[in-house]
């Protein structure tokens, strides 16, 4: 099984696709060690305010999956590691002064 993550890029949403072996009867995925295994049924989205408790140590997440075939044979489980970014930005504060243009003062 593969994962195909994007973007690519460090972000707080990612959207997942589970590429899987064409004797797949069915495919389950699950996000993070704590979480619980899910009917995969196409691309799903990982949002970081989401999943804040399933989170590795160093701030990454995991993506698990696995696959069963006609015969009940289960695959191996593979795994990706992606870093999300779980730190939400403050909004910027704007100083509008009647006299003077508009300013961020805080960011």
């Amino acid at each position: 099984m593969k994962f195909k993550v994007t973007p690519k890029d460090f972000t707080d949403e990612i959207e997942v696709e589970l590429i899987v072996n064409e004797d797949a009867n069915t495919t389950e995925y699950k996000v993070g060690e704590e979480g619980t295994y899910q009917t995969y049924n196409g691309k799903f989205k990982v949002k970081s305010t989401d999943v804040r408790n399933l989170f590795n140590e160093d701030g990454s997440i995991t993506i698990y999956g696995k696959a069963t075939d006609i015969a009940g044979n289960v695959t191996e489980v593979s795994k990706k590691v992606y870093n999300l970014d779980s730190q939400v930005p403050n909004a910027p504060v704007i100083n509008a002064a009647a006299t003077a243009y508009p300013t961020i003062t805080e960011y």
